[in-house]
């Protein structure tokens, strides 16, 4: 007698063979060891599962065709690279994209103004400017020589000095320099080219350098020359005899810039 491999109800079989049957869902299977590759399985699922898949493959199959005979000259590159442009045209916002096309074209007209604001600047510096400066130039040049000139002749006219000897000794020493508020002063300068200081801490006045000059030139100041002999007795007179001694403080200054020539 040949065993069924199912049966819904395993009391519908003879007692001696029931043992040999184990439940499963919907009733009972035979309860079989596997050899050789045999086994005993339910094939009503795979063969349903079988007849899916084929139905799929045939699907897909379909759709191949479709799609070779529809996209035969279609480049798979291009494809690709169309594909891309899609998904990034995808994500554009058209807002943010003015307003950085806007950001970038400012830009773009504030360099080209800035560099037309730069070359009519330099243009005018050049031709206003520039000529300008140099009359400028001149013009303070000319002022701190007389500044100087003048700061030095009025200390020597105070100490009595002679302008021909002392005047070049004295203008060594002075430098001419523009104040913060842009007043011109002259100051005395020690021999590394500093402010010179007396003993009081205090910027060395002009008058001061003329009085400490008395000890290398003595001769030179009316006060400490001696009497008597020729050259001595000219000390403190201008090249064509003039007292200087006698002169205003105007008229020596007159003289210190016209080279010592009598007025």
């Amino acid at each position: 007698m040949s065993l069924v491999t199912f049966v819904e109800d395993v009391s519908t079989l003879d007692e001696s063979v029931q043992s040999f049957y184990k439940e499963t869902e919907g009733g009972f299977i035979l309860d079989a060891m596997p050899a050789n590759g045999y086994v005993i399985e339910n094939v009503d699922n795979l063969k349903s599962a079988l007849t899916k898949e084929r139905k799929t493959v045939k699907d897909y199959e379909k759709k191949v065709k479709t799609y070779e005979s529809k996209y035969a000259d279609i480049d798979p590159e291009e494809y690709k690279s169309a594909m891309e442009k899609i998904e990034e045209l995808s994500q554009f916002d058209p807002e943010k994209e003015a307003d950085k096309l806007a950001q970038e074209k400012y830009e773009a007209n504030k360099k080209r103004l800035e560099a037309t604001i730069t070359k009519q600047y330099e243009a005018k510096i050049k031709n206003e400017y520039e000529p300008v400066k140099q009359k400028y130039d001149v013009v303070v040049k000319q002022l701190e020589k007389e500044l100087r000139t003048a700061a030095a002749v009025k200390a020597l006219a105070a100490e009595e000095g002679d302008a021909d000897l002392l005047l070049p000794h004295v203008l060594n020493k002075l430098k001419f320099s523009q104040k913060d508020d842009g007043s011109f002063e002259t100051y005395v300068t020690d021999d590394s080219g500093e402010v010179a200081y007396n003993q009081k801490a205090e910027p060395l006045s002009v008058q001061e350098l003329v009085q400490s000059m008395k000890g290398k030139f003595p001769g030179a100041f009316k006060s400490t020359a001696r009497s008597g002999g020729g050259a001595q007795q000219n000390r403190g007179k201008g090249n064509d005899g003039v007292d200087i001694s006698k002169l205003t403080p105007a008229q020596k200054i007159q003289m210190a810039l016209s080279g010592g020539q009598k007025i």
